[in-house]
Parts: structure tokens; sequence; C-alpha cells
């Protein structure tokens, strides 16, 4: 595959290493070569680097393996899963899965990435819905557009939220993004 073919989300081996492609920026200037500028996170260690390269250098892809878990529990810095099918469960540091994990609820399915039998990374479903357990209250004579807190959701993570938002209410937030999409019924 291609520097320039190495968008956001995939993994490729750099360096003998497996890397979590964060940002691939292609440059045309007025004079000289095209060139890439990419931020990469090794999946092994977490270490984040930036690195400039040719569009059309060459890199591998590594073979990942995609399952299902189901997310147990939280126990201190890891975070345990089971696997849908073998039934096996294993331990994940929370630092390799990012700010994903600020949505994990229990006993909830997610799409595991793996790399020689080791979980670096999961999928969200793109919106999910939690219920919001904090809200502090909206401002008397304030419309649904015309402002935003910050509500806690089950999971205990922080979402800006519209002020008619009270605790309570179902919303549905987008994982990536972190950010409310809509209240639900």
């Amino acid at each position: 595959m291609l520097i320039s073919q190495a968008k956001k989300g995939k993994t490729i081996i750099f360096r003998d290493q497996a890397w979590n492609v964060l940002k691939n920026e292609h440059y045309k200037p007025g004079k000289g070569r095209a060139f890439s500028k990419l931020k990469l996170k090794n999946i092994k260690n977490g270490n984040v680097i930036d690195q400039t390269l040719s569009p059309d250098e060459r890199v591998d892809e590594p073979n990942i393996e995609r399952r299902t878990m189901t997310f147990l529990y939280q126990e201190e810095n890891s975070l345990n899963f089971m696997d849908s099918k073998s039934f096996e469960q294993i331990s994940v540091d929370e630092n390799n899965l990012g700010s994903k994990k600020k949505f994990l609820k229990e006993n909830f399915n997610v799409m595991g990435m793996f790399l020689d039998d080791e979980m670096f990374d999961m999928e969200l479903p793109a919106k999910m819905v939690f219920e919001v357990v904090s809200a502090p209250p909206g401002v008397k004579g304030n419309s649904a557009q015309s402002g935003t807190k910050i509500v806690e959701i089950e999971t205990g993570a922080k979402v800006d939220a519209p002020l008619f938002v009270k605790e309570g209410d179902r919303i549905r937030v987008n994982t990536e993004t972190g950010k409310y999409a809509e209240r639900v019924k």
C-alpha cells in the first residue's frame, strides 16, 4: 500500500512495527516534491510519532484479526473483556484504547482488533445511547437552541449537551467525536 492510501484509522507496518495512522496530510508545495505528514501511534507501547514521507513510499498492512468481545468490567488500569465465541477472558491496558474507553458499558459487545493474539484497539458503534446521570438545571427562559451545558452519562463521561437535557434523559452520543447527537425517547 502507498503512504498516500494510509488513511486515518488504518494500521501499517513501519520500521518493522505496527502503527495506527492518526493523521495523514498530503502536501504539494509550489516547488519541490509532494510529501505526506503522518501522525502514527505504536500499537504495542502507545508511543506517538510524526513522520514526513514521500506519498509514493510503500508500507505493508499487518494481518489484523477482528473478534467480537464483550466488555465485562474495569479493574484499576485494565479493562476486562470476554471473547464471545471462546469465552476466554483477557485484560487490556486502558491506555491502549484511548478515549474510546469512556463509552464502554458493562456487557456491551465491541469489535476487538488483535495483532499477534494481543488486543490493541476496539471499534465501537458510531453512535450509542446513554442515560444522563447528572445534569445541572437549565436556566429559565433558555430555548433548545440557545446554549449548552456539560452533562454526565452513565459511563462517567462528560458530554456537552443542549440546555433542555435533564437527569434521567437518554441521549445518543457520537462515539468518534464524543459529541451529543440527539435526545432519545
